[in-house]
């Protein structure tokens, strides 16, 4: 694992930079691919396909915080501020079941 501070000095925090499963939060966040309107969200990606409620309850228990929905025909969109980082998520339901799990822009959150 790296770091990205010189452990032999005085009064700094080691913060690791990267781990098995890619960057760290903090890299990706200093990067700019983290809440990328568009990009799947990944710590979510598990959901997809599975029953909107199911998701709902998952993502409830994350203390993501539902902001406001949109039903027009079979598609259900829902839009969720995501705890940590306040970044917005959509989830587009088609059929009772969770197709797309993705950033979306933070004004959409903010309204």
């Amino acid at each position: 694992m790296a770091f990205d501070a010189d452990p032999s000095a005085a009064g700094v925090r080691r913060i690791p930079v990267r781990t098995a499963q890619g960057p760290s939060l903090a890299i990706r966040l200093l990067s700019g691919d983290a809440g990328t309107p568009g990009t799947p969200v990944r710590e979510l990606q598990s959901l997809v396909g599975v029953k909107g409620g199911h998701a709902e309850l998952t993502l409830t228990r994350k203390a993501y915080i539902c902001v406001k929905g949109a039903a027009g025909g079979d598609r259900l969109s829902s839009y969720w501020r995501q705890p940590r980082t306040g970044n917005c998520v959509s989830v587009e339901t088609v059929d009772g079941r969770d197709q797309q799990i993705r950033y979306a822009p933070r004004s959409i959150c903010d309204h």
